[in-house]
């Protein structure tokens, strides 16, 4: 009775792991490392193929990000460009005259900023009130007086002058052609 719990104890217990590489039991006493040496690599494997996965993803984002940052700074010049055109029409000839551009070089007395450098700060803030005004105070300082006289065109025909300031203001001009201009083509 020994001798057969013996054998049914050997029987039935497993065989050991590591002597066994495959399911008909043909014996490899190295079967248990080399499974173990294979899961290591396995995991080496996807280890790297994770890092490499999340330096894509990350790149993606900050892709993704820039490209929003883009499209609201345009979204942003865009409104301001439609809020420039309600609120100071002439801007466009405005920014094209050189005396516009002298007067944004001159530094503000109160600071040691330029105009520019002030309107370009406004700009970045999105202040859209502040970027008009620069606008509206050329308007009315001595440059804006200067250019705009510089700029007449003299012994013009009243009715000429009055088509192109109507073209003007109901924008069928060019952004760059101003009333002065108009004039100089149609009546000359």
């Amino acid at each position: 009775m020994k001798t057969l719990l013996i054998i049914l104890i050997i029987i039935l217990l497993p065989a050991p792991l590591y002597a066994a590489d495959d399911f008909f039991g043909t014996f490899n006493p190295y079967g248990a490392l080399q499974d173990a040496y294979r899961i290591k690599l396995q995991q080496e494997q996807l280890q790297q193929e994770k890092e490499i996965f999340e330096e894509q993803l990350q790149f993606e984002k900050e892709k993704n990000e820039a490209q929003n940052r883009e499209n609201l700074e345009q979204e942003n010049l865009n409104q301001l460009a439609r809020y420039l055109d309600q609120t100071v029409p002439d801007w466009q000839q405005i920014i094209n005259d050189p005396n516009f551009q002298k007067w944004l070089d001159d530094t503000i007395p109160s600071t040691t900023y330029t105009r520019r450098q002030l309107l370009r700060f406004s700009i970045a803030e999105g202040n859209r009130w502040k970027v008009a005004q620069f606008f509206n105070d050329f308007k009315e300082s001595p440059q804006r007086q200067k250019s705009s006289t510089d700029n007449t065109v003299p012994n013009v025909d009243r009715n000429c002058y009055d088509k192109c300031k109507t073209m003007y203001e109901s924008k069928q001009l060019k952004p760059d052609i101003g009333i002065n201009q108009c004039v100089r083509l149609i009546c000359n």
